[in-house]
């Protein structure tokens, strides 16, 4: 099985260079009155050796953009008796898919399976454990080594070994700031995470990729916020006129429900 791979800049200018030549090969043997003969062979001898070329440099040919691009070019072919043969601009095609695959796969590095995710579970675990070891220090285990009975039980009966209300440990505040701030760093982290997985699911399913469904999506708040001052305005515009009728009628008026 071929090894998933991105070919050069070079490697692909030789390959569409190669199919450009046999492209204007096929068209010149049209103006010799062999091609009508011949183009249909060359066409369906390139249209099962560049995919397979394709399949041994790594590209993955399951892909239907790829298997319809090649298609179609072979078609074209050969219902033009080889007059329009383009299978440089096919190669040109495959070369843009490739480097969209490359780019997406350095994206897609950084979300789930990546190093950000084994950053934020790492922090995750760390925390886990010190409030772990925070809790287990206030609240030993009887099995414990370094457990402690707590008083109250040392001698039950005796109301002097209770701990008086008003002496009784109060909130640790540095302890309550210390969660309060590991609550924001995990709600930051969570938001970027959230943030990454959106980007690369709108590259991928986002007509334009998510720099155009950002945009869209700024559009789109833009038109809202002013609908929005216009719905305020035009209620704003009402409650004064009503007011104002109210003062010149002397009638009162619930200027809530009119408007």
């Amino acid at each position: 099985m071929a090894t998933k791979k991105h070919l050069s800049n070079t490697e692909w200018g030789l390959v569409v260079a190669a199919l450009a030549t046999a492209d204007l090969t096929m068209l010149l043997l049209d103006f010799t009155g062999v091609g009508e003969f011949v183009d249909p062979f060359i066409d369906t001898f390139i249209a099962m050796a560049f995919p397979f070329y394709m399949h041994m440099r790594g590209q993955d040919m399951t892909n239907g953009k790829r298997l319809a691009g090649a298609i179609i070019t072979w078609l074209t072919g050969l219902l033009s008796d080889g007059f329009l043969d383009f299978w440089w601009a096919d190669a040109m095609y495959y070369w843009s898919l490739d480097r969209a695959d490359e780019k997406l796969e350095k994206l897609e590095a950084k979300v789930p399976g990546g190093k950000m995710i084994g950053k934020i579970g790492e922090n995750k675990i760390a925390d886990q454990k010190r409030k772990h070891d925070e809790m287990m220090e206030k609240f030993p285990s009887k099995n414990s080594a370094n457990a402690k009975t707590p008083r109250w039980l040392e001698s039950p009966g005796k109301s002097n070994n209770v701990t008086p209300i008003n002496a009784r440990q109060t909130p640790d505040n540095n302890r309550i700031e210390q969660q309060k701030k590991d609550r924001e760093e995990r709600q930051k982290r969570e938001a970027e995470l959230s943030q990454a997985q959106t980007r690369v699911y709108m590259e991928k399913n986002y007509k334009g990729g998510y720099e155009k469904y950002k945009a869209d999506n700024e559009k789109s708040d833009a038109m809202w916020k002013t609908q929005k001052e216009k719905e305020d305005n035009l209620k704003k515009s009402r409650q004064t006129y009503l007011e104002e009728d109210r003062k010149l009628n002397g009638v009162p008026v619930d200027i809530d429900k009119a408007a």
